[in-house]
């Protein structure tokens, strides 16, 4: 750790924030493990040598969740004043630069959306304010003079120096879920009714995102497949006012339509988002199946978390079926829900226990 601290000095990084990722990575890892073999194997470190060093290595791995975790505190407590200046300096930057803002738009995150954001609102002359915590970026960006600061937007007083109690919109863009919800708790307990726009890389969290007090979520996942569909509807010559009749109405029930898919057995090395465990699958009631003559009301699915989105039979597919549906051989039941659920239905379709 102190070698850790002297290297990040050296290279101009401040007292705080190198004691903050010298007890970050100060743990030991596998590699030590590994190091520590071999010195004893070629006679370098003798059997106490070895086992005092292992069982430092062994006692930092157990401790890293707790430096991790307490990261900043151990930072305040070792630093002092110097850490608590440094930090009071942060927030006046960013007072600074929102003092003359009123009904503007803090923008958490500064990566590739956040920025793309900026160029939007910059073309309709929009005031923003955005925080980010990647110093080199910050620096180049504030270079080029763009109004971004360095901050941590989950930190009470980042959001209150940025204006928030006179703010229109807060926007999270960062696509750590761990990170967006301290931001949310943080913003939902100075503004409560303030709109907040939250990005997420999927459909995974966007439950979660919205109980927590989110106006919208844009997974990345779903947008893209929304733009795509735009495109490949403009390019079909279906009216522009249909086309966003269409949008409007995914976004209006929170893709929910865009949600139900069906899993392969792997995902491809272009579909690099992580898979949701809610999913479709279709179940057939072949020839002996329990369902078969029976109606769909027979069936509760509710306790399961799952629905039956549809039925295909001759060749025609009925988009939410009646629950007096008589069920028929060769029917093909398209049910949506997370996987335990799914397999325990398709085992009362098939063989029995209705309701």
């Amino acid at each position: 750790a102190l070698i850790i601290v002297i290297l990040a000095r050296l290279m101009g990084i401040t007292l705080g924030v190198a004691v903050r990722t010298a007890a970050i990575l100060a743990q030991g890892g596998e590699f030590g493990f590994a190091l520590v073999s071999l010195a004893f194997a070629a006679g370098i470190l003798d059997n106490q040598t070895t086992q005092l060093l292992l069982a430092s290595v062994i006692f930092t791995m157990a401790l890293a969740p707790l430096l991790i975790q307490y990261n900043g505190l151990i930072a305040k407590y070792i630093c002092g004043e110097s850490y608590l200046r440094q930090r009071r300096e942060f927030a006046r930057a960013v007072e600074e630069e929102a003092r003359r803002l009123r009904n503007h738009t803090i923008i958490c995150g500064y990566g590739r959306i956040g920025q793309n954001l900026t160029r939007f609102l910059d073309h309709e002359n929009r005031e923003y304010i955005a925080l980010d915590l990647d110093p080199t970026r910050v620096r180049d960006a504030r270079a080029a003079g763009e109004r971004v600061n360095y901050g941590d937007a989950a930190r009470p007083e980042i959001l209150r120096s940025a204006g928030i109690d006179r703010a229109m919109v807060v926007v999270i863009t960062f696509e750590d879920i761990h990170t967006a919800l301290k931001i949310m708790q943080q913003v939902r307990q100075i503004r409560p009714d303030i709109p907040l726009l939250v990005r997420t890389r999927d459909e995974s969290n966007l439950d979660r995102l919205l109980e927590a007090g989110a106006t919208e979520v844009i997974p990345d996942s779903f947008e893209v497949s929304v733009m795509i569909a735009s495109h490949l509807l403009y390019l079909l010559q279906v009216p522009v006012s249909r086309i966003v009749r269409q949008v409007q109405n995914v976004h209006d029930q929170r893709f929910q339509m865009l949600r139900e898919v069906f899993h392969g057995e792997e995902v491809g090395p272009l579909e690099d988002f992580p898979v949701s465990n809610e999913h479709l699958k279709t179940v057939i009631l072949e020839s002996g199946a329990h369902a078969i003559g029976r109606r769909l009301a027979d069936y509760d699915f509710r306790e399961l978390d799952v629905v039956v989105t549809a039925i295909r039979r001759g060749g025609i597919r009925a988009e939410k079926p009646a629950p007096d549906m008589l069920l028929r051989e060769d029917d093909a039941l398209i049910l949506y829900g997370p996987e335990k659920g799914l397999m325990a239905a398709e085992k009362m379709l098939l063989r029995g226990a209705p309701r």
